[in-house]
């Protein structure tokens, strides 16, 4: 390689390089980014709108009520990720949203809700994007890829 290339890069550095890939692999893997498909979260976001999630969210502790989150693909609801609200979490209340025009993510899911349809099942968060057009009901948390860290408008977009 070319001795100018290798300066340029770090490579005369090895630590410098091992620091810096490891830290670029680090952040890539952390913080999993994703752009915004669809009006499921409007007016919070808009399609076009690009996310930065944090993996590790949940390491130590539970999705709560509010969070944004960035969930894997569900086969039959949708084919790349998706981001929705964590509307109610394990052992709560099944929440009292308005539901008209809302499409139901899951009935196999929401059968899973105690027969008296008051509590939400460990391992699971009820969820619901921001529009009323959206998906919503019960998610397996092993579901979440990440909670929302923060998200902005691309102007070209």
């Amino acid at each position: 390689m070319n001795p100018q290339i290798k300066k340029a890069l770090g490579f005369h550095h090895p630590k410098t390089s091992l620091v810096v890939i490891v830290a670029g692999l680090t952040i890539h893997f952390a913080f999993p980014t994703y752009l915004v498909a669809t009006n499921s979260m409007e007016p919070t976001m808009l399609p076009g709108s690009y996310v930065v999630a944090f993996r590790w969210a949940y390491l130590l502790g539970e999705p709560r009520v509010g969070d944004i989150v960035l969930f894997d693909p569900v086969e039959g609801i949708s084919s790349c990720p998706w981001i929705h609200r964590i509307v109610a979490a394990s052992g709560e209340p099944l929440p009292s949203i308005k539901r008209d025009g809302r499409k139901d993510a899951d009935n196999v899911f929401n059968a899973l809700i105690a027969s008296d349809g008051s509590a939400i099942p460990s391992g699971y968060v009820y969820q619901s994007g921001d529009s009323s057009s959206s998906y919503h009901g019960l998610v397996k948390q092993e579901l979440i890829r990440g909670k929302v860290l923060f998200h902005f408008k691309l102007p070209w977009k």
